[in-house]
């Protein structure tokens, strides 16, 4: 890989650990049988399909899905834009794409009247406010 000046430190962490991940032979995992569900919300890993509790589905870009997969492992804790860029992003992923991201995924999840599913925390990074069940 190679990275022109001037560059951020981030980008070249976020490059080093593309790499790193995409040299390791990976069993393949158990999340493309998963489903979770949360808030009447079901999203399948294998499909990167969410379904609406009325029943509507939509299809999540591969960017959209990943980020909204580690959110969905780790509900009720803070993620911080560095965890999420290396678990939700790509190689040429910058720390303002987190944002874009997580502001298409709210704009899938947002039903009136509804909660906010997604909160952002100020300084630290964002958060998934609801309880996830992976069956």
């Amino acid at each position: 890989d190679y990275v022109v000046k001037p560059f951020d430190p981030r980008e070249v962490v976020a490059r080093i650990r593309s790499i790193l991940r995409r040299s390791l032979d990976q069993v393949p995992s158990q999340n493309m049988i998963e489903t979770a569900r949360f808030e009447g919300w079901i999203y399948r890993p294998a499909s990167h399909s969410l379904a609406s509790p009325e029943g509507e589905e939509t299809f999540l870009s591969t960017g959209e899905a990943t980020l909204l997969e580690a959110l969905l492992r780790a509900p009720k804790r803070v993620l911080t834009r560095d965890y999420l860029l290396e678990h939700g992003g790509r190689d040429e992923s910058l720390d303002r794409s987190i944002d874009v991201r997580i502001s298409r995924i709210r704009k899938k999840l947002n039903r009136k009247d509804g909660p906010a599913h997604i909160r952002t925390i100020y300084g630290s990074g964002y958060m998934l406010a609801c309880d996830v069940k992976w069956s």
